[in-house]
């Protein structure tokens, strides 16, 4: 059973509105190239993960398993905006229309604050005494001090003075409104929803199971306080601990909520029971005993989630600072360093990556050692478990973060592309050893529980470990697998849409809108022609379009509103600038120019070469879509070989609209439309090459996709990934040896002519979110 089997209410959502210096604008940190401005402000965002995410959270327990895993599950929404500027029509809008608006600021108090606050009632966070001096006498704001030991407390008490003063923001639900009309400031945070028996986690360093002890003390919802420790875990340690908790709180909550709960290691009477202790006067030792016993047998059942893996990587030339199109905060600039050499930084760098064995991010003795950059390291390391914990809470996934890498494979990926641009013969074997690589980055602890059966995974990464290599295996075609890339990633947005409900009809093709991008004369304009009416004659009415401006895109989107929009048409990533190219017809664009201002669809399919290439940093398609609001897109890592293309798009949108019932949400029918398209097209694309230069071999060719095609439609349903790849290879030889063909793809494929291009797509963002509605 998964994550989504618990039902969630209609919630009073809290929107956190960062208001940061306009200076700031732009600058990304040298080496995880997060956000600069999570450095500046890391008191501020630490305090997230404890925060409410809706006014629901504030009320005191009812329902306290069901209240635990909502707060795990409804992190904090949260956007920035710049400290000087007036906000626009439009956010005005959103902050008159947010329930419950909080304001976190840490420099001048901007003039339009208490213009607003007349308006719209909001709490204040802010560590800086001038900010919260310049809030006195400003009726509506209610100020919460963050700079001393009561942090959380003082913040609750804000928000208990604002209840009171305005009812009608306390939720809609009767409950809500009596629970808040007996309560006092002081009594709001004393009272909420908590699992006391539920140990205190002091919070470990960020590859030491941070996230984990982050959403450990946000189920608890116990904590008054932040502590650190220099403590060191194992990479599973802490995840594992977090993984029993959640799975057994997450079973209470069916409890609760009236829902089956039996498995085969425990009956419902058993559950019933302990349920009922958990909630008496027995001692919280015994209870926590109880809790993580019982969930040790349940190993199997319950609504846990996928995995969440954590794995930052530093890129060489970010040490360099010579990655183009980035601008930086003066961070490698202090009293201490004012010159920093590149030498010395490129040292403390490696030095830092290499130090897995010990506590990173301690000053170091060594006199070349460069103590600014250690420092900048350990607090970037800081914000990416803070955007791990916020994104893996969405997900209801368990984090694991690991130490970040530096290495050779950034080149390795640019070797393989530069391989595969010029079809060398040694592009299979090169992705081969690639494989092999990505899989050696990983500790041994967290590739056990990646190669763990039946486990979805997700990776917070820039580098695609989805073609890591397990059992001799890529690992996206032995489980589902998607990603979301760090990088110059908008992770406030992606934490944010996590929480909303996405699904698409199947049953409604007119949701899914084609955009034909292809010039009248291109070769492969045969090919999508054909692509049409194959659906056209299976009674599927698509919507298709040809925009050839951003203009125009804009005003197709907004008018046909798609559930998912599949563009096809050519791309080309530019290494040097760091620039994505789209054609829209005859016509050039820079990816940033299409997509300025267009509304987001929440699913995209990208049939377009390099959209996605690890390379790019401000030249990722994905990343700007993601960033602007899409939660998945489906989208190349290189050039793809057209028909290859063409038939991975026909299988995943026959997947969600002709093979209904057969996936629960979009991420499954990626995953099987990845292993028909990898059991077919990858070793008969030798063979389709060859057709190209020898007539003949056409007709057999087609009669060995037909038959194939259809063994797959009637005959391959409700096999495993494993026992489908055998079947399929078996089927796919019948087949080539009943048009005597068997023997020239085999030395075809032996002349290392084969090429895995349909790992070449990627799953970006979070597409086991998108439900699939029959």
């Amino acid at each position: 059973m998964e994550h989504s089997a618990i039902p969630t209410r209609e919630l009073v959502p809290i929107l956190y509105v960062l208001v940061r210096p306009v200076r700031s604008r732009g600058a990304t940190t040298p080496y995880h190239l997060v956000d600069g401005l999570e450095l500046h402000y890391s008191t501020l965002f630490q305090i997230l993960p404890l925060l409410p995410g809706s006014v629901e959270q504030l009320y005191p327990a009812r329902l306290v398993f069901s209240e635990a895993v909502e707060r795990v599950r409804r992190v904090p929404q949260f956007r920035q905006m710049e400290v000087n500027a007036t906000p626009d029509k439009r956010q005005i809008k959103i902050f008159l229309d947010s329930p419950l608006l909080v304001l976190l600021i840490n420099e001048e108090l901007p003039a339009w604050v208490p213009e607003l606050a007349t308006k719209k009632p909001l709490v204040l966070i802010s560590s800086d005494l001038a900010t919260l001096d310049a809030t006195k006498g400003h009726k509506g704001i209610y100020a919460a001090d963050i700079s001393g030991h009561n942090k959380i407390e003082n913040i609750y008490q804000s928000f208990a003075s604002l209840l009171q003063s305005d009812s009608s923001l306390v939720g809609p639900s009767d409950y809500g409104k009596s629970a808040f009309s007996t309560l006092r400031p002081r009594s709001l945070f004393s009272n909420r929803s908590k699992i006391n028996f539920i140990p205190r986690q002091k919070i470990p360093g960020p590859s030491f199971g941070r996230s984990s002890a982050f959403l450990l003390n946000r189920l608890s919802n116990k904590t008054d306080a932040i502590t650190f420790t220099d403590e060191q875990f194992g990479p599973g340690s802490i995840a594992d601990l977090f993984h029993e908790v959640k799975l057994a709180c997450g079973i209470f909550a069916l409890l609760e909520q009236g829902m089956p709960t039996t498995n085969k290691g425990v009956n419902f009477s058993e559950i019933k029971a302990t349920h009922q202790l958990l909630l008496s006067d027995v001692p919280d030792s015994q209870k926590w005993e109880l809790l993580t016993g019982l969930a040790a047998r349940m190993e199997k059942f319950g609504p846990r989630g996928p995995y969440f893996f954590s794995i930052p990587s530093i890129r060489p030339q970010a040490i360099k600072l010579k990655l183009p199109g980035l601008t930086y905060p003066n961070l490698l600039r202090s009293r201490n360093a004012p010159n920093v050499q590149i030498s010395d930084q490129a040292k403390s760098v490696r030095d830092f990556c290499n130090a897995s064995s010990k506590a990173p991010g301690v000053v170091s003795n060594d006199p070349h050692a460069d103590n600014s950059t250690l420092h900048i390291l350990q607090l970037e390391q800081e914000a990416v478990a803070l955007q791990t914990t916020m994104l893996a809470g969405g997900l209801f996934s368990t984090p694991v973060m690991t130490h970040p890498s530096l290495g050779s494979i950034f080149q390795s990926i640019n070797n393989l592309h530069l391989s595969l641009a010029y079809q060398s013969p040694k592009s299979a074997k090169m992705f081969d050893s690639l494989q092999r690589e990505l899989a050696n980055l990983l500790p041994e602890g967290v590739s056990d529980l990646i190669s763990e059966k039946d486990r979805e995974v997700i990776f917070y990464s820039d580098l695609p470990f989805e073609w890591a290599m397990f059992n001799g295996t890529a690992l996206c075609l032995q489980k589902p697998v998607t990603r979301i890339p760090i990088s110059h990633c908008n992770w406030s947005m992606i934490a944010t849409i996590l929480q909303d409900k996405s699904s698409i009809n199947s049953r409604k093709p007119q949701g899914v809108l084609i955009l034909d991008m292809l010039e009248e004369g291109d070769p492969l304009k045969a090919r999508y022609k054909q692509f049409r009416n194959t659906f056209a004659n299976r009674g599927l009415d698509f919507k298709y379009a040809s925009p050839r401006s951003p203009e125009e895109l804009d005003r197709v989107l907004s008018e046909s509103r798609p559930e998912i929009v599949v563009w096809d048409g050519h791309g080309k990533f530019d290494a040097r600038q760091d620039r994505l190219f789209m054609t829209t017809g005859s016509k050039v664009f820079d990816a940033d120019e299409l997509f300025s201002n267009t509304l987001m669809p929440r699913v995209w399919v990208l049939s377009a070469c390099e959209t996605s290439m690890t390379a790019a940093v401000r030249g990722c398609l994905s990343r700007k879509l993601i960033a602007r609001g899409a939660l998945s897109v489906i989208a190349t890592s290189a050039r793809v070989y057209a028909d290859v293309a063409f038939f991975f798009i026909e299988q995943l949108l026959a997947g969600i609209y002709l093979e209904r019932a057969q996936s629960t949400h979009l991420q499954e029918v990626f995953f099987r439309s990845q292993i028909v398209t990898s059991s077919f097209y990858d070793p008969l694309l030798p063979l389709f090459r060859k057709c190209k230069r020898d007539w003949t071999l056409r007709t057999r060719v087609k009669e060995v996709m037909q038959e194939f095609t259809t063994w797959v439609g009637n005959e391959s349903k409700g096999l495993g990934p494993l026992e489908f790849r055998e079947a399929a290879s078996l089927k796919l030889d019948d087949a080539l040896a009943r048009q005597n063909l068997l023997y020239l793809q085999r030395n075809l494929r032996a002349s290392g002519q084969e090429f895995p291009e349909s790992l070449m797509f990627t799953s970006i963002g979070a597409a086991a979110n998108i439900q699939l509605i029959y």
